[in-house]
């Protein structure tokens, strides 16, 4: 499928969360940090529950979160011996100014790109000549 101005923005158009959109987050994955959100730290066992997921999937979503530093665990340590992951939301602030950073630097680049354009252009182009730009578009 060619890429136009209008197929890009249209899936913008379609994710349903602009966290989707920036940090190519699947709909269970922006689901979790949402649920996070709601009820604070959970396991990923929790998260499965609530979810209807397996606990697989729970943890697959959550590693996806973390690299994106969307949330983080702390350790708990049982009575009993061993220990378990509680994950928790980062926090909206910080992400809201990572977002505004990534806007930024996506109007700089767009910027950046649209005063290059177009370049690499062949001296012997048949397209507008250094003179000629008064008769563009040429008469046929």
């Amino acid at each position: 499928m060619k890429k136009t101005p209008v197929s890009i923005f249209s899936h913008l158009e379609h994710c349903e969360d602009l966290l989707q959109c920036v940090f190519n987050l699947t709909p269970c994955e922006t689901e979790v940090y949402r649920m996070l959100l709601i009820d604070g730290g959970l396991t990923a066992n929790e998260v499965a529950e609530k979810l209807g997921r397996s606990p697989n999937s729970a943890y697959r979503f959550l590693r996806s979160l973390q690299a994106c530093k969307l949330v983080f665990k702390r350790q708990k340590n049982r009575k009993e011996g061993g220990y378990y992951f509680i994950y928790y939301p980062e926090d909206p602030d910080k992400i809201r100014e990572r977002l505004h950073d990534f806007r930024c630097q996506w109007d700089q680049k767009i910027e950046e790109l649209i005063l290059e354009f177009p370049r690499d252009i062949p001296e012997d182009a048949k397209g507008i000549k250094k003179g000629d730009e008064a008769e563009w578009p040429p008469s046929s």
